[in-house]
């Protein structure tokens, strides 16, 4: 198949991201404005049970601060980048000089751009740049939209931060049966830290020096994360923490355990 330049068009684009979709296995279709205001491509997975959507926009070249697109191709798209479940698909033309090559796709998660795109597009310019921190490598486009259509199911479980790394042993909740009211993953920190620790070269630290929690879920429904003081009051590391069990921020409660604090005197390296 070749990628002529000259008549590489909007229309072009959204039937080129729909096959490679269709190469994944996903369904992608082209809605009609009415279902999907400024909406390119809507997206599901193989079952159905998910979909993201996307808008396209051809890049008009890569210059030495990132990707130059023009603001008319944005359109009311901006609003929709707020929406989680939504994605900025940046397709860049070969030049004259690569005629013939597939054009090179970046995919932007509308969350971690909303902020740019909002604040840049006050400005009266013909075009925005995309700044490369933005920009993942064109061979992970697919696996970022792969991972977007995946059914993601919460989990409870137990995490250690060891040596800057997030480790957790976990298990989705709806698995996990109460116990006199709670759901939590069965097994002692201790148990289940010598478990994780199995493969690790070298002497294992101390449980006690190991900054750690357990998230739960109570008889009330409620997620709670029990854990140090000190981890309790770092913000990045409590966004990770909820991140990696898949829950979102607004469900789950940090609660303050001494159980899980440091020996006396001492603070965790976080």
């Amino acid at each position: 198949m070749s990628f002529p330049q000259t008549i590489f068009s909007d229309s072009a684009a959204k039937h080129y991201l729909a096959y490679r979709i269709s190469l994944m296995g996903h369904l992608a279709t082209i809605p009609s404005p009415s279902e999907f205001e400024s909406v390119d491509l809507l997206v599901t997975n193989p079952t159905a049970a998910k979909h993201v959507t996307l808008s396209i926009c051809l890049s008009q070249g890569e210059t030495s601060e990132g990707l130059e697109v023009p603001m008319a191709q944005l359109g009311n798209s901006l609003q929709d980048l707020s929406n989680p479940q939504h994605f900025l698909a940046v397709v860049e033309l070969p030049g004259p000089e690569a005629e013939g090559t597939p054009p090179r796709v970046h995919l932007l998660s509308s969350s971690k751009i909303h902020e740019y795109l909002n604040s840049s597009a006050s400005n009266e310019s013909s075009s925005i740049t995309l700044p490369a921190f933005m920009l993942q490598p064109h061979e992970e486009a697919w696996d970022v939209l792969h991972r977007a259509l995946q059914v993601v199911k919460p989990q409870l479980g137990v995490f250690w931060i060891h040596q800057g790394k997030l480790l957790k042993t976990s298990q989705p909740w709806e698995d996990l049966s109460p116990v006199d009211g709670t759901r939590c993953v069965p097994g002692s920190l201790e148990e289940l830290w010598t478990e994780k620790m199995e493969d690790h070269l070298g002497a294992i630290p101390r449980l006690s020096k190991v900054p750690r929690g357990r998230i739960v879920m109570d008889g009330q429904g409620q997620v709670v994360v029990l854990t140090s003081q000190q981890v309790h009051d770092a913000t990045a590391r409590k966004l990770q923490i909820v991140e990696a069990f898949d829950w979102e921020e607004k469900d789950v409660l940090f609660q303050v355990d001494s159980t899980f604090d440091p020996p006396e005197g001492d603070s965790f390296s976080l």
